[in-house]
C-alpha cells in the first residue's frame, strides 16, 4: 500500500531509533524514507529499476533489493528458515534476546528483525512491542496443536462439467469475466486447504462461508441466474492471504489446485482490492 507523508512522518518520530526498513510489495510505500537512523532498506520484490519502484533514501543508507523474492506478492519464508524461526520464537519471546541468542544464524537472509516482519505479515508470529510469539497458524506449523479443521457439508456427488466464472465491474461502463476453473476442481481445492493449510480462523470462516455460497446457492440456480457473494471485502482478503501463503511454499499447498492452474489468481483479479465495496458476481457454464 502507498503511504501518504503524514503517516510516514508520524512513523519516523514514533520510532526514533530505527535502524531497518523492509518494505514487502512489488513497490515501496514512500517515495522517501528521511529517517535520521535508519542505515539499511530492504525493498520489496527487487524491482528496483522502474521509476515508479525508487525510494529516495538520505545519503549513506544502502537499500537492497531482495532479488530472491521477485515475483511474490508479500511475505515469504522458505522452509528452512521458517522451522528455524518459529522454533527460535517459541524458545526466546523476548525480542532482544532473540536477537542476541539466534540472530546470527539468520545473517545470509538479511537479518533476523527482517525474517520477523515477513513471520508477522505471514500470519506466523504476532508482536507486542518487545515480545513476539507464535500465532495459531504458527503453532500448527511447528506441530505445537493441532489443526481444528471446520465442518462443513459434503459437496454435490456430480457437478458434471460446470466452470466457475467471476464478474467485477472495472467501471460504470465496463465488466470483466474470468474462469476460474471447473467448479468441482475449486471445490475440492477448498476443501483442501481447510483441511490442509493453517489458517487462523477468520480466513477459515471466509472460506467457509464461500464455500457454502457455491454449493448452497450457486448451484441450484442454473447457469442464467448471475448471483453475488454478500461479502467481497473478506472473500478478496482470504484470496489474497492463499496467495501470499503460496509465496511461503508451504508443502499442504503442493496439489493440484487453482493455485497452479491461476484460477485463484483470476479470481483475485475479479474481486479486485479488499477495500472494493463493489461485490463480484458469480455464475456457472457448461464446458470443458
Amino acid at each position: 500500500m502507498r503511504v501518504g507523508e503524514a503517516v510516514r512522518d508520524a512513523l519516523i518520530a514514533a520510532a526514533p531509533h530505527l535502524h531497518e526498513l523492509l518494505l514487502l510489495g512489488t513497490r515501496p510505500s514512500f517515495d522517501a524514507f528521511p529517517h535520521p537512523t535508519v542505515r539499511r532498506v530492504y525493498v520489496g520484490q527487487g524491482n528496483l529499476p522502474a521509476p515508479q519502484n525508487t525510494l529516495t533514501v538520505p545519503d549513506g543508507v544502502e537499500v537492497r533489493g531482495t532479488s530472491h523474492a521477485e515475483g511474490r506478492r508479500g511475505p515469504w519464508v522458505e522452509n528452512a528458515e521458517q522451522e528455524l524461526a518459529l522454533e527460535a520464537v517459541q524458545a526466546q519471546p523476548d525480542c532482544g534476546q532473540l536477537e542476541e541468542s539466534y540472530g546470527a544464524y539468520f545473517a545470509e537472509v538479511g537479518s533476523l528483525p527482517a525474517l520477523l516482519a515477513r513471520l508477522r505479515s505471514a500470519g506466523l508470529v504476532a508482536m507486542d512491542g518487545p515480545r513476539v510469539r507464535l500465532t495459531t497458524a504458527g503453532r500448527v506449523l511447528s506441530n505445537l496443536e493441532p489443526l481444528r479443521v471446520p465442518r462443513v457439508p459434503p459437496a454435490p456427488p456430480d457437478l458434471g462439467r460446470w466452470v466457475l466464472w467471476a464478474e467485477a465491474r472495472q467501471s460504470a461502463s465496463e465488466q470483466h469475466s474470468v474462469p476460474i476453473r471447473s467448479l468441482s476442481g475449486h471445490l475440492q481445492w477448498l476443501d483442501a486447504c481447510l483441511s490442509l493449510a493453517p489458517l487462523d480462523t477468520r480466513v477459515q470462516d471466509t472460506l467457509v462461508s464461500y464455500r457454502r455460497f457455491l454449493i448452497d446457492t450457486l448451484v441450484p440456480a442454473g447457469e442464467h441466474e448471475v448471483l453475488a457473494f454478500d461479502s467481497p471485502g473478506p472473500l478478496a482478503e482470504a484470496v489474497e492471504t492463499m496467495l501470499e501463503l503460496e509465496d511461503l511454499d508451504l508443502e499442504v499447498l503442493h496439489l493440484d489446485n487453482p493455485l497452479s492452474h491461476d484460477g485463484l489468481g483470476a479470481l483475485e483479479a475479479a474481486l479486485g482490492s479488499p477495500r472494493d465495496s463493489s461485490p463480484a458476481l458469480f455464475h456457472l457454464v457448461w464446458g470443458s
